[in-house]
């Protein structure tokens, strides 16, 4: 089968779930996106053509024979596998993995909810996340897994965030506080209500990555000076000529340093190399010279 890349297809599978689908998509606040395309026969999925293809099935449902064998016809396309396991037990998953042959993580990502009206309000957000363009900066799901917390993309990207880079209100509540939030119906953000903390995609990767936070505050030109001006200390802490970083000329550091242009992700590089460090160490260090 040829795949051209046009659009993304949603099939539903099993008929309680395409019934709960149905109330899931009439109650979205937007008009359907027109590059999603939604069915519920497999006929229909293979005769079109799509760039990804999203399966919403449960896993028992998914992994008889006949679904197995429209699965196989699939090979080589974009295919993402959404699972709900409710009417399973936990000891019988890996065996329906199995019959998968999922062996990426950015395949498959199983669903466990309670009724179904907690079904419903996954596939809102699940389909409206969809529909409503980029995928990446939003959330479908998440939770804890010891002291990181995974959330989950649209597009089945998981993000790792360590307790100790939440907000001081999260990383100092206590464990029950913490695992008490709730994830924005369409997906914006995840609200802890006892610690009145909301946080989005873009705030959970700044918090695990350095530059992506730099970038941030790097909008506000105050922000700008007081970085340049630590860039300069630890410099000259460090013994180092503005010469002496390699890949930046003199004019370039000096300009950074006075807070008149930003310190790009590609900048900081090769200031953290010319310090002996990495990105996230340089950055680390920088933040005790603010």
């Amino acid at each position: 089968m040829t795949i051209v890349k046009e659009y993304t297809g949603i099939l539903i599978r099993g008929r309680r779930l395409t019934k709960i689908a149905g109330e899931a998509r009439r109650g979205l606040p937007r008009p359907p996106c027109p590059m999603v395309r939604f069915w519920t026969q497999w006929q229909q999925a293979l005769e079109s053509r799509y760039h990804t293809l999203y399966v919403v099935s449960s896993l028992g449902y998914l992994t008889n024979a006949q679904e197995l064998s429209y699965l196989r016809q699939c090979e080589g396309a974009e295919l993402k596998l959404l699972a709900f396991v409710d009417d399973l037990p936990v000891e019988s998953i890996p065996e329906h993995l199995c019959r998968l042959r999922v062996r990426s993580d950015k395949r498959v990502h199983l669903v466990q909810t309670h009724g179904a009206k907690a079904t419903e309000t996954f596939l809102t957000r699940f389909v409206g996340r969809l529909c409503g363009g980029p995928t990446d900066n939003s959330i479908i799901d998440a939770w804890w897994e010891g002291d990181e917390l995974v959330v989950l993309s649209p597009s089945f990207l998981r993000l790792r965030v360590p307790v100790g880079s939440l907000p001081a209100k999260l990383r100092d509540a206590d464990e029950g506080i913490r695992k008490n939030f709730q994830i924005d119906q369409y997906g914006d953000f995840l609200y802890w209500p006892k610690v009145d903390v909301h946080m989005g995609w873009e705030q959970f990767t700044q918090a695990v990555d350095p530059v992506a936070r730099l970038r941030a505050e790097q909008k506000s030109k105050a922000f700008n000076t007081r970085y340049g001006r630590a860039i300069r200390r630890l410099r000259e802490a460090s013994s180092l000529k503005q010469s002496d970083i390699g890949g930046l000329d003199e004019r370039t550091v000096r300009r950074i340093e006075q807070g008149r242009t930003r310190a790009t992700a590609n900048a900081i590089v090769k200031l953290a190399k010319a310090h002996s460090m990495d990105a996230s160490q340089y950055t680390a260090e920088l933040a005790r010279y603010l």
